[in-house]
């Protein structure tokens, strides 16, 4: 009999033999897979469950999401650095090319988006094009053979331009996805939730290769690059620092204590984990409490005030939110804190203050989570 965690692990299996068996002149598998496990994730935190499919659309937007931060130029190399072992033009060149072109101050997508967003959508059809006519039909083959381990698609290999832009305008016009084109991947069953629960083994792996990947197209070694291609830009969050104090009344989200000088933006449900940079889930933290929360998720009391906050002081966020031009997506922080959270096994442990920590405690968990517990 194969049990639940058996097939968990023949899907990591699978996944490992595509990260390091097929072939790759570019970092889209990579970019595919991360904007996979973040969709996954917020489809399992679903009040309703799983919706067994992604659009082309979400992808699109994520990753460029992942290859924004990606584009602006290495301040060593003075470049921006290729991801594309040959001579074409790939995604981060559109990327950057979009980058170029806008305002100083669209340093994020959101912002981006905020200053010309037509531009923006188009920016978003190409790479969405891209993904259709390459990485989707591809990320699954292996030695000439389709493994069919993830999702299924409903196009052709080579699909013809055509109808996908048909689709596309009739998203942009509409609202509505038309145009003879099925956008959509299908999961086969039960990957979202197994994406989902393979998130914290899959996201360090798949960065490390990713980071390999790049190294290897630039011929040079380039120190911290790993932190350059993924950690969040302190200076995008920057300009939220001073509404999160004030929000906070001047203290410390985790040990409620005053805040003094050295006060961190801190990502409450781990940047690491689930890369979500909207203001839903930005505190305002003592340095020391986030070194010490680090990348653990927090105990159920943190949770709790965290759910409170959301609740209590919803316009608050907005206008913060507003104010600093940073993206606020309460649904998408709710649904991965729900899948985070409902994922854990009984007994992890989970960060309070300094070195303590608690075990997870699964009525504790439905409980902190109030109205948005699954």
């Amino acid at each position: 009999m194969v049990t639940e965690g058996d097939a968990t692990i023949a899907l990591a299996a699978r996944l490992m033999d595509l990260l390091h068996g097929a072939s790759t002149t570019t970092t889209y598998k990579y970019a595919l897979l991360l904007a996979l496990i973040d969709l996954c994730q917020e489809n399992v935190g679903r009040r309703d469950g799983p919706t067994g499919s992604v659009t082309t659309r979400q992808v699109a937007e994520r990753v460029v999401e992942l290859y924004w931060p990606q584009t602006k130029q290495h301040v060593r190399t003075g470049k921006v650095l290729r991801q594309l072992s040959g001579p074409k033009r790939s995604i981060p060149d559109l990327v950057a090319e979009h980058r170029g072109r806008a305002p100083r101050q669209a340093t994020t997508p959101h912002r981006a988006r905020l200053a010309d967003a037509a531009a923006f959508e188009d920016l978003i059809d190409e790479v969405e094009w891209v993904l259709i006519r390459y990485p989707i039909p591809l990320l699954q083959r292996l030695g000439g053979e389709d493994l069919a381990v993830l999702y299924s698609i409903r196009w052709r290999e080579d699909p013809a331009r055509g109808p996908v832009r048909r689709y596309q305008a009739a998203l942009r016009e509409r609202g509505t996805a038309a145009g003879g084109f099925d956008n959509r991947l299908c999961f086969l069953p039960d990957v979202e939730v197994r994406l989902a629960a393979l998130s914290g083994l899959l996201r360090p792996l798949i960065r490390r290769e990713w980071t390999r990947f790049v190294a290897q197209c630039n011929g040079d070694k380039i120190e911290d690059l790993e932190v350059f291609l993924f950690e969040p830009q302190r200076e995008d969050l920057s300009a939220c620092r001073a509404p999160l104090i004030e929000l906070q009344q001047g203290r410390c989200f985790y040990c409620d204590e005053r805040l003094n000088t050295a006060v961190d933006v801190d990502h409450f449900l781990p940047w690491s984990r689930c890369g979500d940079d909207g203001l839903h889930n930005l505190v305002a933290a003592h340095a020391r409490c986030n070194n010490q929360k680090s990348d653990h998720l927090a105990a159920s009391a943190h949770l709790s005030a965290w759910r409170e906050r959301a609740t209590k002081r919803s316009g608050d966020l907005v206008e913060i939110a507003r104010q600093t031009a940073t993206p606020f997506h309460a649904d998408r922080s709710v649904r991965l804190a729900r899948s985070m959270y409902g994922g854990i096994p009984a007994g992890a442990p989970l960060w309070k203050l300094r070195d303590e920590f608690e075990h997870a405690d699964r009525a504790r968990l439905v409980e902190a989570l109030g109205e948005d517990a699954a």
